[in-house]
């Protein structure tokens, strides 16, 4: 699976990340998939950040299923040039490669359950 994460998208995941957590799966981006989209997620315990993501045209099918992305590799592949960093997981190898164009960074996804965060976000507005 490969998807486009913009670089502002980047900044503001790891803005609501924690860089120290005893929680160590909160110190990441879950990369949450469904079988007909997928959602960048941030949290630190108190705040949230959930953004759609972009598949690029030569992605496979979705294979369902929350993707832990540590932030040690976001970081390391700062985005250049305000191109999107592309974010290629495998879920067979349970490891993600991160290309900002210039460099590319191989990490392994973190084996660890993300908090259920749909269960904070409301269906509809209630008024």
């Amino acid at each position: 699976m490969k998807f486009l994460i913009p670089a502002d998208t980047i900044k503001a995941l790891l803005t609501i990340a924690p860089k120290v957590e005893t929680r160590s799966y909160l110190v990441s981006v879950c990369i949450d998939v469904r079988a007909d989209a997928a959602v960048a997620v941030a949290c630190d315990g108190h705040k949230l950040l959930a953004l759609p993501l972009t598949l690029t045209d030569d992605a496979p099918a979705l294979v369902p299923g929350c993707y832990i992305i540590r932030r040690e590799a976001l970081e390391s592949v700062k985005p250049t040039l305000k191109r999107p960093i592309i974010v290629t997981i495998d879920p067979t190898l349970a490891a993600a490669t991160l290309d900002n164009g210039n460099a590319a960074v191989h990490s392994p996804l973190m084996d660890a359950v993300y908090p259920d965060w749909r269960r904070v976000v409301p269906l509809s507005v209630s008024g």
